[in-house]
């Protein structure tokens, strides 16, 4: 998220009292829009909000304590579906105390839930290379980007042309992420050399939309992948298995992290399984 210096009540127009919740939320909206949050998490908060809404019956400035407690403790969520619940509406408070639609946040009741931490879930090699064996050529490339260069599906799916670039070692893909952060990943020079074959072919995006000029959706390319993945398996345990290996065999959790393009190392640890014989390789070191 941009910082800012942004202060919501510049922005809000005053509203009346009868104000419905869509009228709310969407000048809401428009604050976060300003503050440089990405349209997925605008999207999240925002549905937090509208579902808070329909729940509890009352105009968004007449919610109280007693209304957030019995919405929240109706619900039997899982930890981190309870934690983005309870942060969307939060927020959205904050920002009303802020603008001077409420005196007092009644989210103040709630609290804060701690993230529940992530199982790495790695693909099996077996499964990756029984998934290559039935896939076709685009097919396959989706999961080799994957699993040998870490890439989200909604990266796979914006990789172009113009993105494969020469570099003092080889070849390097300029990776479009998540929130609009950009970063560049080496690739091995097969691979490099299988994507711009790709990307002639295709004259462009190297997984073109079936219909207009632009690309595949991440959801498309997850749905192709998982196709061919047996027994479950997702595109996401691709980027599982990338992470695992690579930090197998380098140590380094740094790169990893530079690689998939996560904000903190300690996300990155969280994709990482620990093969058994490095943890004996560990012991007997140790013990020597």
């Amino acid at each position: 998220m941009l910082s800012s210096c942004y202060s919501p009540a510049r922005l809000m127009v005053p509203v009346s009292e009868s104000v419905t919740w869509e009228d709310v939320i969407a000048q809401w909206r428009t604050a976060l829009v300003a503050q440089g949050y990405p349209a997925s998490t605008i999207r999240l908060r925002t549905g937090w909000v509208r579902r808070m809404g329909a729940w509890v019956g009352v105009g968004p400035w007449e919610v109280d304590e007693d209304h957030l407690t019995a919405w929240g403790g109706a619900h039997e969520w899982a930890r981190n579906t309870r934690r983005a619940a309870y942060a969307s509406v939060t927020k959205f408070y904050a920002w009303a105390e802020a603008a001077g639609h409420v005196t007092d946040s009644p989210a103040a009741c709630l609290p804060i839930v701690k993230q529940a931490g992530p199982r790495p879930h790695p693909c099996p090699e077996d499964v990756i290379r029984q998934a290559l064996a039935q896939a076709d050529e685009e097919t396959a490339l989706m999961i080799r980007l994957a699993s040998e260069a870490g890439l989200r599906r909604g990266e796979v799916a914006r990789v172009h042309a113009h993105d494969l670039i020469d570099d003092l070692m080889g070849r390097s893909l300029i990776i479009h992420g998540k929130g609009g952060k950009q970063r560049t990943v080496p690739l091995s020079d097969d691979l490099a050399g299988v994507v711009a074959a790709r990307c002639r072919a295709t004259k462009g995006w190297a997984f073109p939309a079936r219909f207009g000029d632009g690309h595949m959706t991440a959801g498309a390319v997850g749905d192709r992948v998982s196709e061919v993945l047996t027994d479950g398996w997702t595109m996401h345990s691709l980027r599982h298995r990338f992470a695992s290996r690579a930090y197998g065999l380098t140590g380094d959790v740094l790169a990893v992290q530079a690689i998939l393009g996560h904000a903190s190392p300690k996300t990155t640890l969280a994709y990482v399984v620990v093969e058994p014989d490095r943890l004996r390789r560990t012991m007997m070191a140790v013990a020597a």
